[in-house]
């Protein structure tokens, strides 16, 4: 089993708490990964946005690269992956089309 399998196994069984826990581990994730904490300056949970306006629009968390341009991201959580590099490859992907 990936170590990816046994913290998503730790995440609650409520679907509306999983998924925040979920929206937190990205965001620590893409502030710690060695690659990703390269690329940005700041992510911030959408609630936690300083520019936030509105209501939620589907956004999940706000990005800002190291030129200051900002990313907006919606966290997908798959219950159908294989391995590790799988959903890191997945969440890379999404990102790449949010940007």
């Amino acid at each position: 089993m990936s170590n990816f399998d046994a913290f998503y196994k730790q995440l609650s069984a409520n679907p509306n708490i999983k998924g925040k826990e979920f929206e937190r581990a990205v965001e620590w994730w893409l502030t710690n990964d060695f690659i990703w904490s390269s690329q940005f300056k700041n992510v911030w949970l959408w609630e936690n946005f300083p520019e936030r306006t509105g209501r939620d629009i589907g956004i999940d968390l706000v990005a800002e690269s190291m030129s200051g341009e900002l990313w907006a991201i919606q966290c997908k959580r798959s219950e159908e992956h294989t391995s590790e590099l799988q959903s890191r490859l997945h969440l890379v992907c999404r990102l790449l089309l949010e940007k």
